[in-house]
């Protein structure tokens, strides 16, 4: 009596929604297949960021923090559960801030008396601090990092002598965030000012707030990709933060006090949500390899009716890993038995590992091996290289697929339009053919930007655009042709060219 064998085949690892049919479930599908996050058990509008997740949060978090050490933030931590009961306590100091999160308040609450007690003399100054840390947020529908309850966020809070001083770190501070933005998760990003309408509060006139605003092609939308809050004097007069003023060179005792200036900003790994929505495609993810937990993936070409052939193999693989692990490259060697070759690519392709290498008998016997990047195209994918080459090429190939990305990213963002007629300003953003966002000519005024927000509604839909941000880059208002503010029922002259857009709420 003969046996058979049951084969039980194991389904091709897929995203089955495309990217460009429902964003938002391929998005879901994306991160749970890729193994980034899973759903909370007990309620699924939570997340657990799982261990690939946190790989890259971590780098993330180490360039970041090299960058602030050099520019002297010190980190520390404060006790989260203060924060709550602040909030509730302390009426006085919410008015300073309506517009800002209740966490905000609360931190600020608690920090700024530490500062009160730490910051006696101009020599204490600047001090500059900064905590990694939970924020929990207040979201109706909630999506893995770009909509999270719970994001990790850096949250740094800084104190100087003088308004010069603080406008010098704001500046300073988003060119760090655009730098980790556009070299490390090759998304560029768009520098600028909030509108007044956003920050204004009545007792905080001089509270502005500073951004760095990323685009996602998938949505035609734009999302906050970090902010820099200026202070002012807002929060040191009631505080009574001073130092003696040191300006003062008499011998005059005690020397009049001055309130110190201050700023806060952060950034949190929203910004890795940024990156996947940007750069994945229908198969799933797609790694920026200088964040990509490995950035090369090697597959061994072997099957289970074949073990004789393995430790030839395994022993090239081995070889090939301890050369490109010498020269700094992130590299996985995938042993286990669960697929096939060809089933591990998938695997690795939905996961965004930017380079994938499969070497088999076949290739061994013709010395080269089978190499997949994960930003081209199926078509074009895959290159043979020479085995001897790879030490130099894969460090290569991984530059290339970095640049890359990020010159997908700026061709997707280049789609804008300036404009300074009020009928062409409307057609683009209702019709979203042409351009998704216009830089138009604005007078600033609060009045002006609601009228405009108001007035143009996305056909179809129903979105309402946005004031998106007053850019540092600003084309020129000469004087010889000065612009009239886009809004109609404006008469007055354009102080700025202003982004207007849809924003991801």
């Amino acid at each position: 009596m003969s046996c058979r064998k049951t084969v039980i085949a194991v389904p091709v690892p897929q995203v089955s929604t495309p990217k460009d049919s429902d964003f938002w479930v391929w998005y879901r599908e994306a991160l749970e297949k890729s193994e980034l996050v899973d759903y909370s058990l007990k309620d699924d509008s939570y997340f657990i960021l799982r261990p690939a997740s946190c790989a890259i949060w971590d780098r993330i978090q180490k360039f970041l923090d090299h960058r602030l050490n050099a520019i002297g933030v010190q980190n520390c931590a404060f006790p989260l559960s203060i924060f709550q009961n602040a909030g509730k306590s302390n009426e006085k100091d919410k008015m300073h801030v309506r517009n800002l999160a209740t966490d905000q308040i609360s931190t600020v609450l608690v920090i700024y008396s530490h500062f009160a007690k730490w910051i006696k003399t101009h020599r204490d100054l600047p001090l500059r601090i900064n905590q990694w840390k939970p924020l929990f947020c207040h979201e109706s529908q909630p999506q893995p990092f770009l909509r999270s309850r719970e994001l990790l966020i850096q949250e740094a809070h800084t104190a100087h002598l003088t308004a010069k001083d603080a406008d010098e770190e704001i500046q300073q501070v988003l060119d760090i965030y655009a730098t980790l933005y556009e070299d490390f998760l090759a998304i560029p990003v768009i520098k600028g000012q909030r509108s007044r309408l956003v920050t204004t509060s009545p007792d905080g006139p001089d509270i502005t707030e500073a951004i760095a605003l990323a685009y996602i092609p998938a949505l035609d939308q734009f999302t906050e990709a970090a902010t820099c809050r200026a202070f002012g004097q807002s929060f040191s007069k009631p505080n009574n933060i001073t130092v003696p003023d040191p300006s003062i060179t008499s011998e005059e005792d005690p020397k009049p006090l001055v309130h110190v200036w201050q700023n806060s900003w952060c950034f949190s790994n929203r910004s890795m949500g940024i990156m996947l929505a940007t750069h994945g495609d229908n198969e799933g993810l797609v790694l920026p390899p200088r964040v990509a937990e490995h950035q090369v993936v090697i597959i061994p070409g072997w099957f289970s009716s074949k073990k004789h052939e393995h430790p030839t193999i395994q022993a090239e693989i081995t070889s090939i890993e301890s050369a490109l692990a010498g020269l700094d490259v992130r590299v996985k060697l995938d042993l286990d038995d669960r697929g096939s070759p060809g089933w591990k690519l998938h695997e690795w392709k939905i996961r965004g590992a930017p380079l994938c290498i499969i070497l088999g008998m076949k290739e061994l016997s013709g010395q080269y091996a089978a190499v997949y990047r994960r930003d081209l195209p199926k078509e074009s994918c895959r290159a043979d290289i020479p085995l001897a080459e790879l030490p130099h090429t894969v460090p290569v190939l991984l530059e290339s697929i970095q640049n890359h990305l990020l010159l997908k990213a700026r061709d997707s963002l280049s789609c804008h339009r300036q404009v300074a007629d009020w009928q062409e300003f409307v057609h683009c953003l209702r019709n979203r053919e042409e351009a998704s966002v216009c830089l138009a000519p604005h007078c600033l005024a609060e009045e002006c930007e609601q009228q405009i927000q108001s007035s143009v509604v996305e056909s179809g839909r129903g979105t309402k655009i946005r004031c998106l941000c007053i850019p540092w880059s600003q084309p020129i208002l000469t004087r010889s042709r000065p612009f009239k503010c886009i809004n109609p029922q404006c008469e007055i002259e354009a102080q700025k060219w202003a982004m207007f857009g849809y924003k991801l709420e």
